[in-house]
């Protein structure tokens, strides 16, 4: 009787810590440092790692831990993607947003948010606003599903009665691009964060 529990107080303490785990690692991806914009120029040196990189990022105030940082990195798949450059990283900036960037963006870049709720036509305004492309051009490649669903197969899922355009899957997001960038670099990014925010066991 004493074995059980004993057996049962471990696991409550098991379940308690990986909770306790769960919401420091939820924290520290998905909370920004602060809420007001706060921007941070910030360099990747050639050879840089993750490791390094993590530990610039910590001590610049544009995240909490470099511990989560790697797991996101690990979690992701973005550990080897990471460029070297000069970029410009914002403190309202979640790890996701950071790494993004990270990933994509340069110094000399252009910012477009992409606010959650809007229609796909209401986001192509957007990204004409801030100068990625034309509203018809990102109209055009929201509508080319069939081309898209050649990459992603979250959209060869989709059922024969959704609508003849990407809306649902262009992920809601700020996004920084390279001021060259066009319309369908814009609509791919928001691809490549769907797929990442919900990965196929999400998805299933």
């Amino acid at each position: 009787m004493k074995k059980l529990i004993v057996l049962l107080v471990l696991l409550a303490g098991l379940g308690y810590a990986g909770s306790q785990g769960f919401d420091w690692y939820s924290g520290n991806v998905q909370s920004p440092m602060q809420a007001a914009s706060h921007p941070v120029a910030f360099k990747v040196a050639p050879g840089e790692g993750p490791t390094e990189i993590g530990n610039d990022l910590v001590a610049k105030g544009l995240i909490r831990s470099r511990l989560a940082f790697d797991l996101y990195l690990r979690q992701s798949g973005a550990r080897d993607q990471l460029q070297a450059g000069d970029f410009l990283l914002n403190r309202n900036q979640n790890l996701p947003q950071i790494v993004d960037t990270l990933e994509h963006g340069k110094l000399d870049q252009v910012a477009v948010r992409m606010p959650e709720g809007y229609t796909y036509k209401m986001l192509a305004d957007e990204a004409a606003k801030a100068g990625i492309g034309s509203a018809a051009d990102y109209r055009a490649q929201a509508e080319a599903v069939a081309v898209w669903a050649a990459q992603y197969d979250f959209l060869r899922d989709r059922p024969a009665t959704a609508p003849a355009n990407l809306e649902g899957f262009l992920y809601p997001d700020s996004y920084s691009l390279n001021k060259d960038s066009t319309a369908r670099d814009l609509v791919k990014r928001q691809l490549d964060r769907f797929g990442a925010a919900f990965p196929p066991e999400l998805r299933a």
